[in-house]
């Protein structure tokens, strides 16, 4: 075997695994922008999610690379500012699936606190923005006080708090629905509970990964991992990247809305069973039980 080829083959792989990410945040942005009846405060909230995965690639990585390769290296806080972008960006995809989850949650088992508090639950962007805040400020105003390898290890260390904070909300919720189901259990919008959860187990081998490439040195993750320690790597960054696309694909699996909107944004109008009239009936309350007249809709096949 030729380790040169096979450096190359894979990241020809994750390259094009990168480039279906960021079409599938696309796709997601473009189906929920375009059919209006979709767009209810969940939707709205996995849109924004999409939006700020695609800002971590494009704003980022991207620019980062751009950057470095034009300046021919450039100052220790410029990489870091630049880095800490995908950080920050990352952190509110976090933080928005969290929030939906957890306003899942509250509409299913506590509806009334959800309908006397709309205007809590109908800014989930800006409360994941000051949930996010305070892990800004400090590592931004750091990078002018420490060398930048301790800066990345402070960044490192506040964005893995986080992610295992959102987890471990995300698996009690997950826990706590299988132990006890909420009594007016609607099934249509379960899936605001399922796809971040689904998100984050594909987050979670990158980041646990991550965790032992800075706890560990070299030679004792060689050991743990039998020499393989970049092919895991490589593994787990696909899983990574693949967490996007897997989240778009969920969301067509478990909301008959959201498959309606795919087809229909694909030009596939003459399939059996999605007239244009389908996503005028898009879920009107989100916390609700299901009203009886949709009933009908049930047998359809998709």
């Amino acid at each position: 075997m030729n380790p040169y080829r096979d450096y190359y083959i894979i990241r020809i792989i994750l390259a094009l695994l990168f480039l279906l990410a960021v079409a599938a945040d696309i796709y997601l942005i473009v189906i929920v922008s375009k059919f209006k009846t979709i767009q209810t405060n969940a939707n709205l909230l996995f849109r924004s999610a999409a939006w700020c995965h695609l800002c971590s690639i494009l704003l980022g990585s991207t620019v980062f690379v751009i950057v470095s390769f034009l300046s021919y290296g450039v100052h220790h806080i410029a990489i870091f500012f630049l880095q800490n972008v995908d950080y920050i960006c990352l952190g509110m995809v976090y933080f928005i699936l969290a929030f939906i989850a957890v306003d899942w949650a509250v509409s299913q088992y506590y509806p009334v606190f959800r309908e006397n508090h709309p205007k809590l639950f109908n800014k989930g962007v800006l409360v994941s923005f000051l949930l996010l805040l305070p892990e800004m400020l400090m590592t931004s105003f750091a990078c002018y006080e420490m060398e930048l390898q301790d800066l990345q290890f402070i960044r490192f260390l506040f964005k893995t708090v986080s992610f295992f904070a959102c987890f471990v909300v995300l698996l009690i919720l997950f826990i706590i629905k299988k132990l006890k189901p909420p009594p007016t259990d609607d099934p249509k919008a379960e899936y605001r509970l399922t796809v971040p959860c689904a998100y984050y187990l594909m987050v979670l081998p990158s980041v646990v990964h991550a965790c032992f490439v800075v706890s560990y040195d070299k030679h004792f993750i060689d050991i743990v991992f039998e020499g393989r320690a970049s092919i895991v790597g490589d593994l787990t960054s696909a899983i990574f990247i693949l967490a996007p696309i897997v989240m778009v694909f969920l969301l067509g699996r478990t909301s008959k809305y959201f498959r309606t909107a795919y087809i229909r944004c694909c030009k596939r109008k003459a399939v059996e069973g999605y007239a244009d009239d389908n996503l005028d009936d898009a879920e009107p309350a989100e916390q609700g039980p299901p009203v009886t007249f949709q009933k009908i809709f049930e047998t359809v096949h998709i």
